[in-house]
């Protein structure tokens, strides 16, 4: 109903054809899905702890956790300008920590499926 000169009228609903929504591609909303082992002083640090955090903060799925050869092993699944967050925020580390490298690999995005809210593998 609309009011029209102080009566209500009744408005006639419009096909969608009418209204055609656009189809967007943008990048920045696509699903990645990414791989990371940092490699430095990032046992025992604090450094799983510090990645959960800013992993959780920027809204990202996936786990961290210790790798048996003394590096921190990431998976995370996001969009472009979050995954690239969350690799700036890894270089430069936990306080305490010191990251000498990270090696990044790109996964297929139907990974992300598979992945949960962000999480700490093997804390407990």
């Amino acid at each position: 109903m609309h009011r029209k000169g102080g009566r209500l009228q009744r408005i006639q609903p419009t096909p969608l054809s009418l209204h055609p929504i656009p189809y967007i591609c943008d990048t920045a909303f696509a699903v990645m899905v990414r791989h990371y082992i940092v490699k430095g002083r990032v046992q025992g640090v604090g450094f799983r702890w510090f990645v959960l955090r800013e992993a959780s903060t920027l809204g990202l799925r996936g786990w961290v956790r210790n790798t048996s050869t003394g590096h921190v092993e990431v998976l995370a699944a996001g969009n472009e300008e979050q995954l690239q967050q969350l690799h700036t925020r890894l270089k430069n580390g936990s306080r305490g920590s010191r990251v000498d490298r990270i090696e990044l690999q790109e996964q297929p995005a139907a990974e992300a499926e598979h992945l949960q809210a962000f999480e700490i593998e093997g804390a407990w």
